[in-house]
């Protein structure tokens, strides 16, 4: 572990817990994301996953502005670095790596129309055999890729 995880992990322990997390189960997906754009990555985040923040840090912290945004049973992570170069998107990143991040809904043809309402870039949509799911996958405006599964045996 580095000094700068050290920091880090001792900055979030030592942070004051939002009453929506305590008492709360833990998040059944989490998954951490660097965006360019931290407030309009949280608006985002918040108006087409459903989500709501429980956690924010010092913007002035050394590892770099974060936010934890949670609802159900995910939690997002945003970490705002500042002027670092972005990524290519993973998608279409050559090498080994997180290709995407995903989740299930009890509702999904519901988020569907929340993101047509919200003009989201639904980038996939299949019937995943391997899950026997129905799957939407999303992109969020910074191109990181998010696999929504539906309930099992629901159907296009």
């Amino acid at each position: 572990m580095t000094v700068l995880h050290a920091l880090a992990a001792m900055a979030i322990l030592a942070s004051p817990v939002t009453e929506a997390a305590v008492g709360a189960p833990p998040a059944e997906a989490f998954f951490a994301v660097s965006v360019a754009d931290l407030d309009g990555s949280e608006r985002w985040y918040c108006d087409n996953l459903e989500l709501h923040e429980i956690w924010r840090s010092d913007p002035k912290a050394p590892w770099g502005a974060a936010r934890v945004l949670e609802g159900g049973s995910v939690m997002v992570e945003l970490i705002h670095k500042g002027t670092a170069p972005a990524l290519p998107m993973a998608a279409e990143a050559e090498g080994l790596g997180l290709r995407k991040a995903g989740f299930s809904v009890a509702d999904l043809d519901r988020r569907r129309v929340l993101w047509r309402t919200n003009g989201v870039r639904i980038a996939y949509r299949f019937h995943d055999e391997a899950t026997g799911r129905e799957t939407a996958i999303i992109a969020d405006p910074e191109g990181n890729l998010i696999q929504v599964f539906g309930p099992p045996g629901a159907t296009r």
